[in-house]
């Protein structure tokens, strides 16, 4: 390692950057041929719970069907100043396979025609701030929809409702139930028909409202009303985009109508959709932008984060980061090459390798230490490539099979072993459960994954890497990722070896040959026809009760 990471330097750096060169330079939005751009700017807010479905599907969703969607991760009194500079990534260009570097730079904050903002539960705070410019942003035109629902498990503290409560609704616990009516509306054109038989969360309402989803009794999910020059849209249900009789996908076309009636009292632009914006699976596009270093590490969080948090990350990330070192001694991150980002919500988080800087993030609040601490060594992880080649690359990744099979594998095996050095119970890593479905723990072939098994197929590496570790000490896994790197060193960027490829390096970091274990444990792989490699010893029985 050459260069020592201090941690406990704290520098708190405000908005203030350097204005960027680049400002206007912005990828189009993509959209698919034959699809009309509407010209409808659209921020999807995560500022107050951060969920995949919201901030991922939605969002992708929604721009193939002709929107412009940006999502957003800081306070909203930042990102409803069109002009004022938020922090993005680069916006140049978004290519996934192309190994690009996307700095984070300043760029001003595009006009949007309608805010989508959520939460299901007691997490980060609409500040007052944001609350006065929602406000003043429908008031002069924008548009707005709340998709809510409150849990009686969140006591009386709801975020969402110190919103809802200046548009003169409230969010209730008290459920309805159906059969349910739908008034016929643009906003709800292409809600579906909602079964009669479920129960739905509720809201009351002040008499500015139409309810347009009611029940017989009078009980309403979902209203809209005018405020100002802009308009109002609000869900009191988790689910009521699921609701119908046959619930897929084709239901989020009542989220786009309900947009589009929201957002029209702004004129459409009429431009090549330069408006910022990230692919599903990555958080942005406006990105908090408090910052503060803890040495290498750059962590970025918004004016809502919980003080809690914001304690737990100060304090505890020397320790998780240090522990994940030991396991997988990686290239340590040099200034602005490492971004830790906790963001709202809870249960959940996220990496970005495919672009530098590298960037985890962890949906977290303040209820549950543990699970941030949890999560915090899985995003890690996730960043982490363990010894660089001989000519200090880091090249190579094993295979994936369009389910991130390898990836998540690494990141949990990392995360399950923090957890254990940490004390903290962490049920999903629990392998006992493994033979529920693969009894002889020879059936799940991890060369060939069913549909709906991949967390089995996540929890049998992790069976198998115990093993392995047990035979060959913890240090089997940074040895193959530095086999992975040497053998990719000299090969396309991004190269992704095949499961024959996996193998060979296995077998050369722990000096025996892994194919017939693999062959044992159900994943059966040929070997090249000149391989020799000296044998693995208490190959199967033994193997099989070390690991059990």
């Amino acid at each position: 390692m050459k260069r020592k990471i201090i941690f406990l330097i704290f520098i708190a750096i405000p908005c203030l950057m350097h204005r960027s060169s680049i400002a206007n330079e912005i990828e189009p939005q993509p959209i698919p041929p034959n699809v009309r751009d509407n010209g409808l700017n659209i921020c999807i807010d995560s500022a107050h719970q951060f969920l995949f479905f919201w901030h991922w599907t939605v969002q992708d969703k929604m721009r193939a069907a002709g929107f412009r969607v940006t999502g957003n991760m800081q306070v909203l009194n930042k990102t409803l100043q069109p002009g004022a500079l938020s922090l993005m990534r680069d916006q140049r260009a978004h290519d996934f396979n192309a190994g690009l570097h996307r700095p984070f730079v300043l760029l001003p904050n595009p006009e949007f025609h309608a805010v989508i903002t959520y939460q299901f539960g007691p997490y980060q705070e609409y500040t007052p701030e944001e609350v006065q410019a929602v406000i003043e942003f429908v008031q002069q035109g924008g548009g707005l929809l709340m998709f809510g629902q409150m849990q009686k498990s969140g006591g009386d503290r709801y975020p969402l409702q110190e919103l809802a409560r200046r548009f003169d609704a409230n969010f209730s616990t008290q459920k309805g139930r159906g059969p349910w009516k739908i008034i016929s509306h643009p906003a709800v054109n292409d809600l579906p028909q909602i079964d009669a038989q479920v129960e739905m969360h509720s809201a009351v309402l002040g008499k500015e409202w139409t309810p347009l989803v009611l029940s017989h009794q009078g009980d309403v999910v979902l209203a809209v009303r005018s405020f100002g020059k802009g308009r109002v849209l609000l869900s009191a249900d988790a689910y009521l985009h699921l609701r119908g009789q046959n619930p897929d996908d084709a239901d989020l076309r009542f989220i786009f109508s309900a947009t589009k009636w929201t957002a029209a009292a702004k004129k459409p632009f009429k431009d090549d959709r330069r408006v910022p914006w990230e692919y599903g699976g990555l958080g942005g596009a406006i990105y908090p932008c408090n910052q503060e270093k803890i040495g290498g590490i750059t962590v970025l969080y918004a004016d809502n984060q919980q003080p809690k948090v914001m304690q737990t990350i100060r304090e505890r990330t020397r320790e998780v980061y240090d522990l994940l070192q030991r396991m997988l001694p990686s290239p340590p991150p040099q200034e602005d090459e490492l971004y830790i980002i906790p963001s709202a919500g809870a249960g959940g988080g996220w990496a970005v390798n495919v672009y530098t800087p590298r960037s985890a993030a962890i949906c977290c609040n303040d209820e549950n230490t543990d699970e941030l601490l949890s999560i915090m060594a899985h995003e890690i992880a996730h960043t982490m490539t363990g010894p660089p080649a001989s000519d200090g690359s880091t090249n190579g990744r094993l295979p994936e099979q369009g389910v991130g099979l390898f990836s998540e594998a690494h990141a949990g095996w990392f995360q399950k072993k923090v957890t254990q050095e940490l004390g903290i119970h962490s049920p999903s890593h629990d392998l006992s459960d493994l033979t529920i479905i693969d009894p002889t723990l020879r059936e799940l072939d991890l060369t060939y994954i069913p549909e709906g098994k991949v967390f089995w197929a996540w929890k049998k590496l992790w069976f198998l890497y115990t093993i392995l570790e047990r035979q060959f000490g913890e240090k089997f896994y940074a040895d193959w990722m530095y086999q992975v790197h040497e053998y990719a060193k000299n090969r396309s960027p991004g190269y992704e070896l095949n499961w024959q490829e996996t193998l060979i390096t296995l077998s050369r970091a722990v000096n025996a040959d892994v194919f017939p274990f693999f062959a044992a444990f159900g994943t059966k792989v040929q070997p090249p026809l000149d391989w020799e490699m000296p044998p693995m010893r208490s190959l199967v029985r033994e193997a099989y009760h070390s690991g059990k």
